[in-house]
């Protein structure tokens, strides 16, 4: 095997006696430099939060801790995943609170006969799974809101389900979102009816102000670019 020219390389000649590296750094600057430098990366065998023994995954954690450490959550030990109902009880493995059997879902793939986690996680887990939306920052939406709809101002949602997240469907058509398109929290009847129907109309007569300004608010990214802004200002020099 013919071996690049470069002094102290050891990598197989590609072109004109140089390795790939090399070669790009003559074709680039006319200089191949001195040699390549190797970084060398050994991941641990297992997680590196304290008592923790499960295989690393990510990032310096197991899968579970990689997750929480993603989502900006503060990193907890595991529990018990399959935790099986006691007393008429369950801890959720997400929150990590002991709660009535009836804040969970039914699930018959558990061993316990019920969802490992509880409704309210389950709950934020599909809002950050359908609409990239933290639960502070979904607070902190319908809080600006007054807790009410965005559009007709009722105190209630209208829907078993619960409040409805909407964002634009021009930026993100289908039903999930970045979430930098989220442009409020509404009634069942505001999202399902009124806002599609107004989106719907010809452009020449969306002429109501109200809804106007609504469809250009993007609350979710300017939360995001003031918080951005902030740790520049707080970044030491």
């Amino acid at each position: 095997m013919t071996i690049c020219k470069v002094e102290d390389c050891g990598r197989r000649v590609r072109t004109r006696g140089y390795c790939r590296t090399h070669y790009e750094r003559v074709r680039k600057t006319g200089d191949p430099g001195g040699p390549i430098k190797v970084i060398s990366r050994t991941n641990p065998e297992f997680c590196t939060f304290d008592g923790c023994e499960e295989p690393y995954k990510a990032n310096g954690y197991c899968g579970a801790h990689y997750g929480q450490w993603y989502r900006g959550e503060e990193l907890r030990p595991l529990i018990d995943r399959h935790m099986r109902v006691q007393d008429g009880q369950k801890r959720c493995n997400r929150c990590e609170k002991v709660l009535p059997i009836v804040n969970f879902a039914k699930d018959s793939k558990q061993a316990c006969g019920y969802a490992n986690r509880c409704r309210t996680c389950t709950k934020w887990d599909k809002q950050w799974t359908h609409y990239r939306l933290r639960q502070h920052e979904w607070e902190a939406i319908f809080e600006a809101q007054g807790r009410v709809c965005a559009i007709c101002k009722k105190d209630g949602p209208n829907d078993p389900r619960g409040w409805h997240t909407d964002h634009s469907h021009l930026c993100c058509p289908g039903p999930k979102s970045c979430g930098e398109c989220v442009r409020g929290i509404c009634c069942n009847d505001c999202n399902a009816r009124l806002i599609a129907g107004y989106e719907a109309l010809p452009f020449e007569k969306q002429t109501w102000p109200l809804m106007n300004e609504y469809l250009q608010r993007r609350p979710v990214l300017e939360m995001r670019m003031r918080g951005a802004a902030r740790d520049v200002d707080e970044a030491p020099a």
